[in-house]
């Protein structure tokens, strides 16, 4: 199922705001930014979507994942989802995920700093 282009919008710009500040979200306040809960088991599968969407646009359009600012509370690192879409779309990255995650966040941080 495709994404509403009307969310994948928002949650795009949302993130721009964040990283334009250097800082992270977790995955719960990045639902949030969009009007869905983590509680919901819908609303995650969703974000996910949304997430992926993001990365690949951002990919397509030759900038850094945007969504490397979304984090998991407990460990302050991406979910597998994450890595999976980010793999396949940054091959022959560094193979140890918190380095692959360390070099996209700077990357996407140098790319919308104010």
């Amino acid at each position: 199922m495709k994404p509403n282009e009307e969310l994948v919008d928002a949650l795009r710009e949302a993130l721009k705001g964040v990283a334009r500040v250097r800082r992270q979200v977790t995955y719960g306040e990045a639902a949030t930014l969009v009007g869905l809960s983590m509680k919901r088991p819908p609303d995650r599968a969703a974000l996910g979507q949304l997430l992926q969407s993001v990365c690949k646009t951002e990919c397509a359009d030759g900038r850094p994942l945007l969504g490397s600012v979304v984090v998991r509370k407990d460990t302050g690192m991406p979910g597998e989802g994450y890595f999976k879409v980010a793999r396949q779309l940054r091959p022959g990255g560094p193979t140890d995920d918190r380095e692959f995650h360390r070099v996209e966040l700077a990357r996407v941080h140098e790319q919308w700093a104010e």
